[in-house]
This record gives C-alpha cells, structure tokens and sequence, in this order.
C-alpha cells in the first residue's frame, strides 16, 4: 500500500504517480498562487486508485490534474475554493467515481470530468459555485464513453453558465444525466447516444435559457425533461430510434420556443407546456411507427403558434390548448389509425386552427375557439369512422370541414354571430365518397353564407342561420 500527503504553498506543482498495488491512494492540498497539482495513477486489476486534490483557503490560478487508469475502482476528487482554478479529471477503468467541487469563493473556474472508452459503472459529478450565487463565470464539461451505468450531474448555482454532459457507446447501461444551473447566462445540453434506459433533465430557472437533449438510443425506456422558468427560453429535446420515449419541455416566461422531434416513437409521450409571452411549440412523432404515441401542447398567453405532427401512426392522440393571445395551431396526422385531434384556442384574440388526418381510419377531429378572428379547417381524406366538429364562439368566424372518401361521416360548424361562413363537403364531389352522411351548419346572425354538398349513402342536411346577410345552398347528388 502507498499512502500520500503533502501540503504545498503556492507555485508549487507536484506530480504524483502510484504504481500498480492493491490500494493506491494520493492526497494532495495546497494554499496559495499558480499552483499544479498533477496525480497520475496506473493500476493493474484488483487496484483501488484513490486521488484527492484539496486547492482552497485563499488559493487562486490554481489547476489539478487527476489522471487514473486500469481495471481497479477508482475514486478522484477535486476540491477547490477561489479564483480562475482549473479542474480537470480523466479515468480510464472500470467503477470510476469523479467529483469537482469549486465552491464559494470560486470565480472564473473551469472543470472538466472525462470517463473514457474503458470505462464501467463511471459516476460523475461536478458542482460550481455551490451557494456562491450570481457574478461566477461557470463552465463545466462532463464527458463519458462507458460501457455500462454511467451516471453525470452538474449543478452551479449562479453565474455564466454554461453546461455540457456526453455518454456515449453504454449500450447495457442505465445511463442518467442531470444538470441544474438556477440563474444567469444560461446554456446546458445533454446528450446520450446507443444507450438504453437512458434519462436526462435540465433544470435553469431563469435568464437566458437553453436547454437542449438528444437521446440515440438503440433501446427503449427514454425519457427527457426540461424546466426552464423565465426569459429568453429555448429548449429542443431529440430522440431518435427508439421506444416507450417520454419528453416534456415546460417554460414558464418571455422568449419561449420548444420543439420535441421523436423518430420511430412506439409509445412516444410528448409535451410542451409553455405559460407566457412569446411562444412557439413544436412537436414531431415522425418517419416510422409512432405506434400509440401522444402529443400535448399548452400554451396559456401571449404570442402562440403551435405544431403537431404525428406520421405514419396507429391509435396516435394529439391535443393543442392555446388560450387566448395571438394563437395559431396546426394538427397533421398522416398514415393513422385510431387517431383524434382537438384544437382549443380559448377566449379570442387573433386565431386559427387547422386539422388534417389524411388515410384515417377512426377518426374525429374537434376544433373550439371561442371569440375573435377566427378561422378554421379540417380535412379527413381517406377517412372511416369519420366526425368533425367546429365551433367558433363568434367574431370574424369562416370555417370549413371536407371529409372526403367517407363511410360513417358527420359534420357540425355553428358559429354563433358575426362574420360567418360555412362549408361542409363530404364525399367531395365526383370522388363518389361519404356514406353514413349527415351534416349540419348553424349560425345565429350576422354575415351568413353557408354550404353543404354530400354525394352518396345516408345524406340527411341542415342549415340554420337565423338572420343578418343569409344565403344557403345544399346539394346532395
């Protein structure tokens, strides 16, 4: 066994290296300026390296150095107080555990923890600032390449940060990843890749949020958070070749964007939930299976605009609530199944909406949007167990639903006041479609004009419009 301790005032740099035994452990602490401390540790299969480097009390321009490799457990641990330190941690064995500490003095400092291609069951974490709050210039960088149960936290509390966490090639892994930066310039992006039963989330709570996860997974179990709370938001979240995904994005103020992309989404669960100011969401399920898949987007004020695609699905759900503000929102569900869809754009301001399901099967598609502008569409083409409904509340209103080749359509548009138009075609034209028909236009006052025109089966019609500019047509072949 070696066992080493030394105190070092400041300039000083050591290195230390550990040949292979059953328990190398190295401890170095140094008080001071400009000093290096540098533990190099290589062992053989049943080693157990352990290196601590301990850089406060006044220290300053400090860097330590943390070099481990071979089959052993190892244990690194890096603790600094004090201005512009650099940390920096590589393992290359199995069961590696890195900790970087720069606490509350700490301004300016840099850590990096790197877990390497012959890593297993690597643990990572580093913490910035801990408590120190804002004014510290945070960077950290975690990178591992594991072949198993990785894990990686960085946390910093304040300051400029910036965050970045890499796994990669952990194909039987649990890999997890967190990050939590609470305040300031904030950027932080995970992202894991061939990984199973991986799980990933940032937390920033304020300033000039980022967010950013990608997920490659060749397995299934997936799941992504991002919580963002306040300013200039941005998140993106990507996962892609996998199954039983699940991802939220939740950003509660100012410049919000979103957008979730999931490819070969069987059991895919996507949302974003936005509350605020100038928002912007979409989601993607696309390109593959996104079997049972669900999409939500909430959007609670300000300047919505909101995307769902769902593509070449079977039972896919997608919901779009938007509630008031300057809304637009857009459902397109391509190859379905048992695919439904709703719109809702609650008390006013400048809507519309747009539903389109293209070779459905049971579909229904729902559109409300209560007062104002509004504008709204839905299409269902190659449709089956078909139904579309829209109401409008009033105000500028001009809808329309076109169901084309049928089986057991209904349609309903009221509108109740103000501008109105209304159309509903169902087998749409020479197509010959529609087959269970019936379809019916109600209005209540203002501007009226409206349309029905059904080809084939059931047709039954109605039009009512109670008063104002009224005009009607009803053709059933």
């Amino acid at each position: 066994m070696k066992k080493m301790k030394m105190k070092l005032s400041a300039l000083a740099a050591v290195l230390l290296a550990a040949s292979p035994a059953l328990a190398d452990q190295a401890s170095v602490t140094q008080n001071g300026y400009f000093g290096t401390a540098q533990v190099n540790q290589t062992g053989g299969t049943n080693n157990v390296n352990s290196a601590t480097v301990i850089q406060r009390v006044g220290s300053a321009y400090e860097s330590a150095y943390i070099t481990q490799a071979g089959e052993g457990n190892q244990n690194a641990s890096v603790d600094q107080s004090g201005e512009s330190n650099v940390a920096t941690v590589n393992q290359n064995g199995n069961l590696g555990v890195a900790t970087v500490a720069q606490g509350e003095n700490s301004v300016s400092g840099t850590a990096t923890i790197t877990q390497g291609a012959n890593s297993v069951g690597a643990i990572a974490t580093i913490n910035q600032n801990y408590g120190a709050g804002t004014g510290s210039f945070n960077t950290a960088t975690i990178y591992q390449n594991s072949a198993n149960v990785d894990q990686a936290t960085i946390t910093q509390y304040g300051g400029n940060n910036t965050a970045t966490t890499t796994q990669q090639n952990n194909y039987y892994a649990n890999a997890t990843a967190n990050t939590t930066q609470y305040g300031d310039y904030n950027i932080a992006s995970i992202e894991q890749d061939n990984t199973a039963l991986v799980q990933a989330s940032i937390i920033q709570s304020g300033s000039l949020n980022k967010g950013s996860i990608s997920q490659r997974s060749l397995g299934g179990g997936n799941t992504a958070d991002i919580i963002q709370t306040g300013q200039s938001n941005n998140a993106t979240i990507d996962q892609v070749n996998s199954a039983w995904n699940e991802s939220r994005i939740t950003q509660n103020g100012v410049g919000n964007t979103g957008t979730i992309e999931q490819e070969s989404a069987v059991y895919g669960d996507a949302s974003i939930d936005q509350i605020g100011n100038n928002n912007t969401a979409t989601i993607n399920q696309t390109n593959y299976l996104t079997e049972n898949a669900s999409a939500q987007i909430t959007q609670n004020g300000n300047g919505n605009s909101a995307t769902i695609n769902q593509k070449l699905g079977l039972d896919d759900v997608a919901s779009i609530d938007q509630q008031s503000d300057s809304n637009t929102a857009t459902i397109n569900q391509t190859s379905t199944n048992g695919e439904i869809a709703s719109i809702t754009q609650s008390t006013g301001v400048l809507n519309t909406a747009s539903i389109s399901q293209l070779l459905g099967v049971s579909d229904e598609a729902i559109i409300v949007q209560e007062n104002d502008s509004n504008n709204a569409m839905i299409y269902q083409t190659s449709t089956n167990g078909e139904y579309a409904s829209i109401y409008q509340g009033g105000a500028s209103n001009w809808a329309m639903i076109n169901q084309s080749n049928g089986v057991d359509d209904s349609a309903i548009i009221s509108q109740t006041g103000d501008g109105n138009q209304a159309t509903i075609n169902q087998g749409v034209f020479d197509n010959l479609g529609s087959n269970g028909s019936q379809a019916t236009i109600t209005q209540s006052g203002s501007d009226n004009i409206a349309t029905i025109d059904q080809v084939g089966s059931g047709k039954i019609a109605s039009v009512d419009q109670t008063g104002n500019g009224n005009n009607a047509m009803i053709v059933q072949h």
